[in-house]
């Protein structure tokens, strides 16, 4: 097969992943949509993530010098060497839009692991992480072939740590550089350093994928409760840091409240916005300091939605702890069905993470020294109790009252 030059094979790989992410990007997520093509067999992604993989390892190795690796000697020869890495480029090309199709494909496929909502948001985010990593590596590749660059002593530094990294996902056996001379043939060494994030890109994204698809049944299923546990997690620590921010509110206004000052700062400021700023501060704290009306109502919302924050809190612990669990999934699984399960998941999914961005404006509103508006309060109440109402209603078992006292302690006050 005839391989197309350097020059032409980078500028197409180039516009061919600038456009997979923009469409990845923007592909709205549809989990219960048909499929036409339900009775055909899964893509196979970790196979595709493989190739992606071994070609950037045969990249990085067509590149290096002799003195890093000794199977890029045969590359010595310069037009050699060109072919080389285009014969490898144009390979990802091919395996790079194979992989974006794929990616579509499984869109509204009624398997497990398809439908969970969160699952197909985050095999587009890998794709598009791993996708944007090979956009660099193919800015490097340029950078070396096609205009010559010269590295300074920390570029080599930093480049280093890197390149030891990327040795490592290798499993190739490093060698240290001793020389603090900056020669032609040592900085070649720190050349193409994000094959190396590629190559660990590409490891995680088929570990993620040969877990999904895993024969067993079950450790499947277990690997999608992980995955929305997770994500359960990192809303929790979202709600603890609104919470944070409330208290130490609570403990200092007048110190919260000035550094939305520094927040808003400008350097083009005239006289006129310095008086506008002593007025609007006149509005939080009269001249002895004394908080005024409106302060005095701003640290009773913000007592208010701390305790609440604290709820919703024990809230995401408790369905962390009684609902998104391998035991609870696998028994939703069993006594009644695949659609309910998915069902299930992505309701717990979407309410925590609506909860948590609902609390984050509320609180940020405070902060900025504004009342909560209503709707956000409607968005707090609406997600938080739509998330126990699921934990309550989903499967009948000795937790489910514990959810509906919740709720009730919970709109006291609101």
């Amino acid at each position: 097969m005839q391989v197309n030059s350097l020059p032409v094979v980078i500028e197409t790989i180039t516009l061919l992943l600038k456009d997979s992410i923009k469409d990845l990007r923007n592909l709205s997520t549809d989990p219960t949509s048909p499929s036409s093509k339900k009775n055909t067999p899964i893509p196979a992604l970790d196979r595709t993530i493989g190739n992606i993989q071994l070609q950037s390892t045969k990249l990085a190795l067509a590149r290096f010098s002799s003195s890093v690796n000794a199977d890029a000697s045969q590359y010595s020869n310069s037009q050699e060497n060109e072919k080389a890495l285009a014969g490898c480029l144009e390979q990802i090309a091919l395996l790079v839009a194979l992989l974006r199709q794929q990616v579509l494909e499984t869109r509204g496929r009624s398997e497990m692991p398809f439908i969970i909502e969160s699952i197909c948001q985050t095999r587009r985010n890998k794709c598009v992480d791993l996708f944007s990593a090979l956009e660099k590596l193919v800015d490097e590749v340029g950078v070396g072939k096609i205009k010559k660059t010269t590295t300074t002593t920390k570029d080599r530094e930093i480049s280093s740590d890197m390149l030891r990294q990327m040795m490592d996902s290798l499993d190739l056996q490093e060698q240290e550089q001793e020389t603090e001379e900056s020669t032609e043939e040592s900085t070649e060494e720190y050349k193409y350093v994000s094959a190396g994030i590629v190559i660990a890109q590409c490891k995680s994204f088929q570990r993620f994928e040969k877990e999904l698809l895993a024969q067993d049944s079950n450790l499947a299923l277990a690997t999608i409760t992980k995955h929305i546990a997770s994500k359960m997690s990192m809303y929790k620590l979202m709600l603890l840091d609104a919470k944070s921010d409330l208290q130490e509110f609570i403990t200092d206004p007048q110190s919260s409240l000035s550094m939305n000052d520094f927040d808003d700062f400008d350097n083009f400021s005239s006289s006129d916005d310095d008086d506008n700023d002593e007025q609007e501060a006149d509005e939080y704290f009269d001249e002895t300091g004394t908080p005024t009306a409106k302060t005095a109502n701003l640290l009773t919302q913000a007592k208010l939605w701390s305790t609440k924050i604290n709820l919703i809190s024990v809230l995401f612990a408790s369905v962390l702890k009684r609902r998104v669990v391998f035991d609870y999934t696998l028994s939703l699984f069993q006594s009644h069905n695949l659609e309910s399960l998915a069902l299930f998941l992505n309701a717990i999914s979407t309410h925590a993470s609506k909860t948590s961005e609902a609390i984050d404006d509320l609180a940020s509103s405070i902060l900025s020294g504004d009342m909560p508006s209503d709707l956000a309060k409607k968005k707090v109440l609406e997600s938080s109790v739509g998330l126990a109402q699921v934990a309550s209603e989903t499967f009948q078992d000795e937790y489910c009252k514990w959810f509906v006292t919740w709720i009730d302690a919970f709109q006291k006050g609101l």
